[in-house]
């Protein structure tokens, strides 16, 4: 929408508040307003839903050169829908898992924008102050998070209006940002992130969805959020905001060039052996880059080690993208040799561990993870409490990664906010495909041990899941399988490693059955990606997706015919529900005699179906013929 027509539609407004109208829903932003002595800040109210977002930017001494030091938080305050935390101190402690995935959605929005080396550091909070089940908190924070790095004067790098938009479908038909209660039904949550032109964020889960619908919801969420940036621009433009980004270009230096010459050197004479594994290849460029910083050392004495090693890291990711370069271009092979499909070498085993319920092991050139299921009562439910829902989940997955599987000491620490999200997703990959309570009555917990990583660990995590999830029997609807696309330079490898994920402009996980897509996350470093790439990956996804399927099924094809002998044993007894009391009791006596008995564990559901437990098969047809006997004699 033009400046023009914005004028004609909308009435002056003062400078520190701006309304808009976006799909019959009124959104007000007012700047500046609260958190005053902020770098800058923002108060969205869409429908009934407040968020303010915060954002604070702290100059470093010293330069950062691997990353840049943005950090994100999603804080849920209970009073936004009425409730007091259900915690201890009934105060908000540590953020929730959906707290944590909706900040990761936020930053991997926004971080591709944020340029490295970087001597700033910037914090961007999110509080959710009133909740509209309509309005999902989630987008809004987004929206907003995008408005304060676009508008804060001390980020000029940050010269991009982005929006994003949630996108659900209903039969054929897309529904952009439709209520929390639509979204749970629908069999699509796409949440995109794009520039005008670009698409810079993408995360959704699905039921089995094509590539081809996928791709028109893309589209679809592509063109309602051109709508908000033509809104997000009238707001800048405002408020007098012009922000250019300056190229600056500067001169090697004697020393950067003797890096240089160096450091490709040296990479060339490992990543062109003929004799070295891919693994000992890695193993020899980390010797590598620790000979040239001695090297750099000796030559320079008056220089500090420390400064040493941060000037040889500044630039050893670009002689890393030289070599990407030079052997794509001359030999058309990757960095490990691999032509721009190729999937490396597979390895799997069923049935690893004795005792335990069910596992698995997946392996993908270095990347191996175990799975392990673990199956037990409809009553070891998991509670999911947020601002979003107060709900329980039957499937549950942990996702584990451990410092040595990436050759590093590290300490115990909390859950990482990595581990959650990748968690999620591979969660999020068999919602659909583990039959409901009703028809399979326990609660099934995955985890996935990373014992090795060189990328695409939680598309193996899925591989993984998916093989022990059929070894225990758990009666999937179809089996599934992940794959992590990359870019360089325009061109799309399969199945990307460590390194390509690293030095790579996008990182593109896709995870379905053969009938079509379950999950998807995109994230981009290179500040966006066309719909073009984005359709040809999906088609290439496919086919590795095909070919991964067919591998695991050589292993097992369908899901064993029954539970392992470890499994407590359940049978599901209807009863009408005037029959309950007499299974009860008075003051719970008849049930607690008959759990005496029999050893079993009964458990009423709110349809009036009971539930017996027991690990062995006699007992459980006993304790069934004894409740049969109550209600037959009652």
């Amino acid at each position: 929408m033009s400046e023009i027509a914005f004028k004609q539609n909308f009435p002056d407004k003062p400078k520190s508040r701006f309304e808009f109208n976006f799909r019959n829903r009124e959104v007000i932003f007012e700047i500046d307003q609260l958190a005053s002595k902020s770098d800058k800040s923002i108060i969205c109210r869409y429908g009934n839903t407040t968020v303010l977002t915060v954002l604070t930017v702290k100059p470093l001494t010293k330069k950062v050169n691997s990353f840049f030091p943005l950090t994100i938080t999603f804080e849920e305050k209970f009073y936004a829908v009425g409730r007091i935390p259900n915690v201890f101190g009934k105060r908000e402690g540590k953020p929730s898992y959906d707290a944590i995935t909706a900040a990761r959605l936020i930053d991997r929005s926004l971080r591709s924008f944020f340029p490295f080396p970087s001597q700033q550091e910037v914090q961007i909070a999110n509080s959710v102050l009133s909740f509209d089940p309509d309005c999902d908190p989630r987008v809004v924070s987004i929206w907003n998070s995008f408005l304060v790095s676009y508008l804060c004067p001390e980020l000029p790098f940050f010269a991009t209006p982005l929006a994003a938009v949630i996108v659900g479908q209903e039969e054929k038909k897309f529904i952009s940002n439709p209520s929390r209660e639509k979204l749970d039904n629908f069999p699509l949550e796409l949440i995109v992130s794009a520039s005008e032109e670009k698409i810079t964020m993408l995360e959704a889960g699905a039921q089995e969805i094509s590539e081809t619908e996928l791709t028109q919801a893309i589209t679809f969420a592509h063109q309602e959020i051109k709508v908000l940036i033509g809104f997000f621009q009238h707001i800048a433009n405002s408020l007098g905001v012009k922000k250019e980004q300056k190229l600056v270009q500067s001169e090697k230096k004697d020393d950067e060039q003797w890096l240089e010459e160096k450091g490709n050197f040296y990479l060339g004479e490992v990543l062109l052996s003929p004799h070295l594994s891919w693994i000992e290849k890695e193993k020899k460029m980390k010797e590598v880059r620790q000979q040239l910083t001695q090297e750099y050392c000796v030559q320079n004495p008056q220089l500090e080690e420390e400064f040493v090693k941060d000037l040889v890291e500044e630039f050893w990711d670009d002689y890393l993208r030289n070599w990407m370069r030079r052997l794509w271009q001359e030999k058309r092979v990757r960095l490990d040799g691999r032509n721009a499909e190729q999937i490396r070498p597979l390895n799997m085993q069923i049935d690893y561990l004795p005792n335990v319920h069910s596992s698995a092991v997946f392996a993908r050139g270095e990347t191996k993870v175990l799975s392990v299921i673990t199956i037990g009562k409809i009553s070891e439910k998991q509670l999911v409490d947020s601002i979003f829902n107060r709900s329980y989940k039957h499937f549950i997955h942990h996702y584990n990664f451990p410092g040595f599987a990436v050759n590093e000491i590290a300490s115990y620490r909390a859950v990482s906010r990595r581990e959650i999200g990748h968690g999620e997703l591979v969660e999020k990959t068999f919602d659909f495909l583990i039959p409901a309570p009703a028809s399979f009555p326990y609660t099934v917990r995955a985890v996935s041990e990373v014992l090795s990583s060189d990328g695409s660990s939680s598309q193996a995590s899925i591989c993984a899941t998916s093989l022990s999830l059929m070894t225990a029997g758990v009666p999937l609807i179809r089996p599934a399988a992940g794959i992590a696309l990359g870019l360089f330079e325009g061109q799309i490898y399969s199945d990307i490693n460590g390194l390509e994920d690293k030095l790579g402009e996008m990182d593109f996980k896709i995870a379905g059955t053969e009938k079509g897509i379950c999950s998807i996350q995109l994230d981009v470093k290179n500040q966006g990606i066309s719909q073009e790439l984005i359709k040809s990956s999906l088609t290439k996804a496919h086919q590795a997706r095909m070919y991964l399927l067919e591998e695991m099924k050589k292993y097992i094809h369908h899901p064993r015919p029954h539970l392992p002998t470890q499994v407590i044993k359940c049978c599901q007894l209807p009863v009408p529900k005037e029959k309950i009391g007499l299974i009860i009791g008075p003051r719970g006596k008849t049930i607690n005699q008959l759990t005496e008995e029999t050893g079993s564990t009964i458990e009423v559901q709110a349809d009036g179906c009971v539930l017996i437990y027991h690990q062995e098969e006699d007992q459980l047809e006993k304790t069934c013929q004894a409740i049969k006997k109550i209600i037959r004699n009652g």
